[in-house]
């Protein structure tokens, strides 16, 4: 699907903000977990590192189209790392 010139660079600044966005929210989470020592917000800055490495690599697909299986695969992981981390914090880790 080919939406034109104007739109093509409308969709490339918005991936670039985006991902700036995660990188940023991966260095808060980042912060955070050096600061407490608690996992959770290790976990959580994994997965917005790699949300983020997703985005960028939309960049580099002709059109970008989310049925790319490693592009799939990588928002998979992500999610997962957020499960896990959730699952660690309320029901893994003894108070």
């Amino acid at each position: 699907m080919s939406f034109g010139p104007d739109i093509q660079g409308w969709l490339l600044f918005l991936t670039g903000i985006l991902f700036i966005c995660l990188v940023t929210c991966s260095l808060l989470f980042l912060r955070q977990w050096r600061r407490t020592g608690d996992r959770i917000f290790g976990f959580f800055a994994l997965a917005f590192l790699i949300f983020a490495l997703n985005r960028f690599g939309n960049l580099f697909v002709s059109e970008p189209d989310e049925t790319y299986t490693y592009l799939y695969l990588m928002r998979l992981a992500g999610f997962l790392i957020i499960l896990y981390a959730i699952i660690e914090k309320n029901f893994l880790v003894k108070r």
